[in-house]
């Protein structure tokens, strides 16, 4: 989430949490890390109403997805 100033909106742990009740247990089937974070991704927008958001997914802490909201140049 962008954070702007020292007393952000949305504490890191609620986000880690929120992320979590996003994504389930930890039985993904056949869905990719791109597609987790996806998913990840659209729940925090919907939320949070936030702009941008940056959603990193790993497998085993190896291999894994980093989606980014696009910034709009308003």
């Amino acid at each position: 989430m962008d954070v702007a100033h020292g007393d952000r909106e949305v504490e890191f742990h609620d986000l880690l949490d929120e992320a979590r009740l996003l994504v389930g247990d930890g039985e993904y089937g056949n869905k990719s890390c791109e597609h987790i974070a996806t998913d990840i991704m659209a729940g925090l927008k919907q939320k949070y109403n936030a702009k941008q958001i940056s959603v990193s997914v790993f497998e085993d802490n190896e291999c894994g997805a980093i989606i980014t909201t696009k910034q709009c140049s308003h």
